[in-house]
């Protein structure tokens, strides 16, 4: 069990780095600045990406999952001991802590499952009214190619 949690917190972790990466980039930098942007992080990725890239996943879907990604991100990095009644564990059938339920092999492939569909949405819808954004997914599409190709879901 310490190992499935281990790696999942590690994917949760990395795959919210990796957005908030992409909207620290520049081409984003360069549309956003000085734009008013959503109230929490999840917010301030998508409103910064419609900015830059063709929206329409981050109208149809994709808010439920950057907040479901935010909601394990952020006590993983910003983790706080409070005691917490024990929680079935799905693929073992025991009572584990919560947070083992939560970091799980099935939470890691959907983070890492999120983060690669929003990078590859990205290289392949920029928006054309933003050049720098045409150019960033021209460069960054091998990148996105070969982390889908060394990704093996469960």
């Amino acid at each position: 069990m310490d190992d499935e949690f281990d790696a999942s917190l590690i994917a949760v972790a990395a795959s919210a780095a990796a957005l908030e990466a992409l909207c620290g980039s520049l081409v984003v930098r360069e549309v956003v600045a000085g734009k008013k942007l959503g109230e929490n992080q999840p917010a301030k990725i998508r409103e910064s990406l419609k900015l830059v890239f063709v929206s329409r996943p981050f109208n149809d879907g994709w808010t439920a999952e950057f907040d479901w990604l935010y909601d394990l991100r952020d006590p993983a990095i910003h983790h706080r001991e409070e005691p917490k009644k024990t929680v079935p564990h799905r693929s073992l059938g025991v009572y584990t802590g919560p947070e083992y339920v939560h970091y799980s092999t099935e939470s890691a492939d959907k983070a890492v499952h999120l983060m690669l569909d929003v990078l590859r949405w990205c290289v392949g819808n920029p928006k054309p009214a933003v050049p720098a954004a045409r150019t960033w997914a021209e460069a960054n599409e091998p990148v996105v190619a070969n982390l889908e190709s060394r990704w093996q879901p469960a």
